[in-house]
């Protein structure tokens, strides 16, 4: 039975030192329902590959900015976010994938070890709160934390 008043955890394990080694620029964390998926190592070479290999494509400069750069994009906001979001996760799960409309998630396919696994890449909090350094979240589309860019952005906005 499952308990209404249940928050979910998303538990995050940090990959940096593996991330620097394969040459991206910016802290890395793993969720553990990925983990559980996929073999880390895996992950982190398969966006580096994608990232190097897509590095010219438009849709990926703010991705690609943190990841093989380490640069701090100006982050980017639309009117229509929750539609935008949503349209984003039900492409995910029907195994589409792409880069989400703001350029700061990017929806990729990883052999795991039960199959294809849609891998999701999420831009963390280093983006929008200088104190941190860029990061980038590894995860699945339903470990993910969409709701959260959507209230970085309202605090970058704000300053509150």
């Amino acid at each position: 039975m499952v308990n209404p008043q249940a928050i979910d955890v998303v538990e995050l394990r940090d990959y940096t030192a593996e991330a620097a080694d394969l040459g991206l620029k910016c802290s890395v964390a793993i969720a553990g329902q990925l983990i559980e998926e996929v073999e880390p190592h895996d992950a982190l070479l398969r966006l580096r590959d994608v990232l190097v290999a897509t590095r010219s494509d438009p849709a990926l400069d703010t991705i690609v900015a943190v990841a093989l750069r380490g640069e701090r994009p100006d982050p980017r906001s639309s009117d229509d976010w929750v539609d935008t979001m949503n349209h984003f996760a039900a492409r995910c799960r029907a195994g589409v994938g792409g880069v989400s409309d703001g350029g700061t998630m990017l929806a990729m396919p990883i052999q795991g070890k039960r199959g294809l696994v849609m891998v999701v890449c999420q831009l963390g909090f280093g983006i929008v709160r200088p104190e941190r350094d860029p990061a980038i979240v590894l995860t699945t589309v339903d470990a993910s934390t969409l709701h959260i860019e959507r209230m970085a952005l309202r605090l970058l906005k704000t300053g509150s």
